[in-house]
């Protein structure tokens, strides 16, 4: 009893924390990164490899070759199963509530943001890839830049995030 009441002062003296509030929106976004970049690389990246596959993109006597395809297959595949490892490690920061986690975040989204844009940079340099592209990774690009602008400065400025990871 004593304990809990002890418990209830001292979280009256930091304002709001925990894991509630926004933060819920952060950690639904965390778990779905991590299984959207798994069913990706399963999905997308490791058929690439695939010997056909493979030789159609790299083999100069191709219709679909581009000396940029194997750099750019690589590039993906090694940011995302970095992604993986990365997002797995912040996950045991996050509920361990540790004071690294706001500069792990910041770091998720603009680190997101700018290999969003060089692999778009990267692929529009071929131009199958340039002529298979819809809007879609314009607009990836734009959601993770949007992510930034809202969530790097939350992780800046907000009271709970700065009361919850203390530790």
């Amino acid at each position: 009893m004593e304990t809990n009441l002890t418990k209830q002062i001292a979280n009256q003296g930091l304002g709001i924390s925990g894991l509630g509030g926004w933060l819920i929106l952060v950690q639904i976004g965390i778990f779905l990164t991590l299984i959207m970049t798994i069913v990706n690389v399963f999905v997308n990246i490791l058929p690439v490899y695939e010997h056909e596959t493979w030789t159609a993109l790299t083999s100069s006597e191709s219709v679909v070759y581009h000396e940029m395809w194997a750099p750019v297959v690589i590039f993906e595949t090694v940011y995302n199963i970095a992604l993986i490892a990365y997002v797995i490690y912040l996950i045991t920061q996050f509920y361990g509530k540790k004071r690294t986690v706001p500069a792990l975040m910041i770091l998720l989204y603009v680190g997101g943001f700018v290999v969003g844009l060089i692999d778009y940079i990267l692929l529009q340099q071929i131009p199958f890839a340039r002529e298979m592209e819809g809007e879609s990774t314009l607009k990836a690009l734009f959601r993770s830049f949007l992510a930034c602008c809202i969530w790097v400065p939350y992780f800046i400025r907000s009271r709970r995030v700065k009361n919850t990871f203390v530790r």
